[in-house]
């Protein structure tokens, strides 16, 4: 049985690229699949939400009920079920996961003696974008899981390029570290048949907003409100760009604690009939073909799900050359040049790519096709799922 772990209130990309995935991905390795997730009561019912989520494909799952930041109960519980269920992998996802692993294998001894002389499950963590944290206490565990937590790995997967960099450069073994690329299945829209798929999605959004899109240019961002995603400079530069006099609406789409703060802040730049923000859409990987461009200038980041899916939708990008966007999007790529801008752009460097993309609807059509096609040879979730499947083979036999 291999074990993939989560301590997630939210079904956010982690779960949403990993868990459709491990049905077929248990069939290829011969083995049982399931997801367990550390639940945090302080969360009340959303601590539930990631396993309801997989067992809608069909997994089991099991909850590992928390109550506080360091809950040593749930530790001993997580160390007697991996005693009782016998994984030969367990899979954590981040840093909370890898830490409550870690210490449940660390101390089993003391609750399960008997399994003491016994081989451990394999244990794996992926680190899904080191510089995509905020806060303190985020910032203590990041600390505490690199130079206490990942030594003990068997592997450690990042999600991109840069991250292996770092990790390596602060004396962690490379051959322990695997860059594993994030890529997901979406449907695909033929870029012929994009603008009549769009007016659809617009319309709905027209009706649900109350707004009107007829012959603007619909931008889009879709991010948690939060500091790294970096909202307040799209506020900037989209100031800047309403003294363009472009004919253009930007429709923002997440949730978080900045919301009323970015709220006062559009009213303040005299943005409202410009910005909407939108909240959470439950399907916007189905409507990314809805936006004209979608907008990403993250100070840090992963690898982003959501500019993935923009790929599938032949939706053309702009965005920010952090971390795994330049995986996605590398310095020196000449067909998607126009996609990318520098890892800290100015408000005034954002406008004027917009302006630009704005003001020339081919140039956006051919970059949407260009990362549709990058998108589908290099990101896909089939190739994700194999190279997953290969890590896997280095560690356990063949079915």
């Amino acid at each position: 049985m291999i074990v993939h772990l989560f301590n997630s209130t939210l079904v956010s990309g982690p779960e949403t690229l990993v868990i459709p995935a491990l049905p077929s991905l248990g069939e290829d390795l011969g083995q049982t699949v399931e997801v367990w997730n550390l639940a945090e009561l302080r969360k009340d019912s959303a601590a539930e939400k990631p396993l309801a989520y997989a067992e809608g494909f069909g997994l089991k799952t099991r909850s590992f009920p928390v109550g506080s930041r360091w809950d040593w109960s749930t530790v001993r519980t997580l160390a007697q079920t991996l005693a009782d269920s016998k994984p030969v992998l367990v899979h954590a996802h981040d840093v909370k996961a890898s830490l409550y692993l870690l210490l449940a294998q660390s101390f089993a001894w003391i609750w399960c003696p008997s399994e003491a002389s016994k081989k451990r499950a394999l244990r794996f963590t992926t680190h899904h974008g080191i510089h995509a944290r905020n806060g303190r206490m985020v910032r203590v565990y990041e600390w505490i899981y690199r130079f206490f937590c990942l030594p003990f790995f068997d592997q450690i997967l990042v999600v991109c390029s840069s991250d292996k960099d770092i990790l390596t450069a602060q004396g962690l073994s490379g051959e322990k570290i695997t860059v594993h690329l994030n890529g997901v299945d979406r449907s695909r829209v033929d870029p012929s048949l994009r603008p009549q798929l769009k007016a659809g999605i617009q319309q709905r959004w027209e009706e649900r907003f109350q707004l009107s899109l007829k012959g603007k240019c619909v931008l889009g961002v879709a991010a948690r409100l939060s500091p790294e995603k970096n909202h307040a400079l799209i506020l900037e530069a989209l100031k800047l760009l309403k003294e363009k006099n472009q004919d253009w609406v930007c429709l923002c789409f997440g949730v978080g604690h900045l919301l009323s703060e970015l709220k006062q802040r559009t009213e303040t730049l005299g943005l409202l009939k410009h910005v909407v923000w939108c909240g959470y859409e439950n399907n916007l990987s189905e409507a990314m073909a809805g936006f004209d461009l979608l907008l990403s200038v993250s100070i840090g980041e992963g690898l982003p799900i959501n500019l993935l899916e923009a790929g599938w939708a032949a939706t053309p990008i702009l965005a920010a050359r952090v971390d795994g966007v330049n995986d996605l999007v590398p310095e020196g790529h000449s067909e998607l040049q126009q996609s990318g801008l520098p890892p800290k752009p100015t408000a005034a460097e954002v406008a004027q790519r917009l302006g630009e993309l704005i003001s020339n609807s081919p140039l956006r059509d051919q970059l949407g096709t260009q990362f549709q096609k990058r998108v589908e040879e290099t990101f896909s979730g089939t190739l994700w799922k194999k190279n997953l499947k290969n890590i896997y083979f280095r560690f356990i036999p063949k079915p």
